[in-house]
Formats: structure tokens, C-alpha cells, sequence
């Protein structure tokens, strides 16, 4: 009866042994779901934001495209217009310096001009007709 009652006892102790075991292992997993449980909710706070971030990424780069392109536009009507404006430069000075050689050239013709009529006029002296009813 003894070894009954000792191999009973020993038996409770294994038994009670291992109900605070699984007990301690409730516990443990517990605050491993816990901790699962907090990291998927971190989990899907940084997917939620990525998302956000993702499609505030791609606007900005649609927007981005759309920018640089009326930018683009731009450089190449200002370099359309400045390329004109040089070209209109360049031939106001061409038109400019013909105009001044012209003008020399026109005044000098003048000058011998005035000059041959002021010499033939001193030549040749003028004769002045008298009053026919005298």
C-alpha cells in the first residue's frame, strides 16, 4: 500500500509538475501572440503607409513629367526666339551699315552736284532780261 501511496504521491508531483509547465507555456505563448498581435498591427500601419506613400509618389512623378514637358516647350520657344531676334540683329546691323554707306555715298553725289552748279553758276553770269514794258 505504501508503494501505492508513494507512487501516488510521485504521480500528483509529475502531475502537478506539469499542469504548472503547460501553465508557464500558456503564459509564454500568450505573450509571443501578443507580440505577433503587435507587430501585424505595425506591420500594417507601414504597408497602409507605403501604399499612401506609393500613390503620392506617382502623382508627384505624373506631375513631375507634365511639368518638365511645358518646361521643355519653353527652352525651345525661347531659343526659337532668341535664334530670330540674333537674325534680326544681325540684319538691322547689316541694314544699318548699307543704309550708312548709301547715305555717304548719296551726300558725296550731292556735294559734287551743289559744288559743279555753284561753279557753273559763277562761270556763266547771269543775265538778267529788262522790263519789256519800258
Amino acid at each position: 500500500y505504501f508503494k501505492m501511496s508513494a507512487s501516488g504521491a510521485t504521480m500528483q508531483n509529475y502531475l502537478t509538475d506539469l499542469i504548472q509547465n503547460l501553465e508557464s507555456m500558456r503564459v509564454d505563448r500568450e505573450e509571443i501572440q501578443s507580440e505577433i498581435a503587435e507587430f501585424e498591427k505595425n506591420k500594417k500601419e507601414i504597408e497602409d503607409n507605403i501604399m499612401v506613400l506609393s500613390t503620392r509618389l506617382q502623382e508627384l512623378n505624373t506631375s513631375l513629367e507634365k511639368k518638365r514637358a511645358v518646361k521643355q516647350e519653353f527652352v525651345s520657344n525661347i531659343t526659337e526666339i532668341s535664334t530670330a531676334f540674333n537674325k534680326i540683329l544681325e540684319s538691322s546691323q547689316t541694314l544699318l551699315h548699307v543704309a550708312k554707306k548709301e547715305s555717304n555715298t548719296l551726300e558725296k553725289k550731292k556735294e559734287k552736284v551743289m559744288n559743279e552748279e555753284d561753279s557753273d553758276a559763277q562761270k556763266t553770269p547771269v543775265k538778267v532780261d529788262e522790263d519789256p514794258q519800258e
